[in-house]
């Protein structure tokens, strides 16, 4: 897994909690079809923005599974972010309902306790 690190706001005001760059290995379904091995590439406490080898529609409900807790969460396609490589496909994801601690220790240890302000790098 990447060490994750805040990433500078990409001009969107309001984010709802910050963003860092985070590769984790999910697996993601949809419509009880087999699961598919993707990536995230940066991830925030409302969703992320993953790498899969399939294309999904906009507004599709998916279930994802972080593969290193073994938690999973009901999310929806919010964007289709063209192809990352041939054949490997960019989704903005938002997670459904309550999803404390989804993308685990390294997300939470990014921030400072108290506000959730990012830390700076040492």
């Amino acid at each position: 897994m990447l060490k994750g690190r805040p990433m500078p706001s990409a001009g969107i005001e309001g984010r709802r909690s910050e963003r860092i760059v985070l590769k984790v290995p999910i697996a993601v379904s949809c419509d009880g079809e087999d699961p598919v091995r993707a990536h995230t590439l940066v991830v925030n406490g409302h969703g992320a923005l993953i790498v899969v080898p399939r294309l999904f529609r906009p507004d599709a409900l998916l279930r994802v599974v972080n593969q290193e807790t073994g938690q999973s969460a009901l999310c929806r396609v919010a964007c289709c972010c063209g192809e990352e490589l041939p054949g490997l496909f960019k989704l903005g994801i938002e997670i459904l309902g309550v999803a404390a601690h989804f993308w685990g220790a390294p997300y939470e240890g990014a921030f400072s306790v108290d506000d959730s302000t990012p830390r700076r790098p040492s």
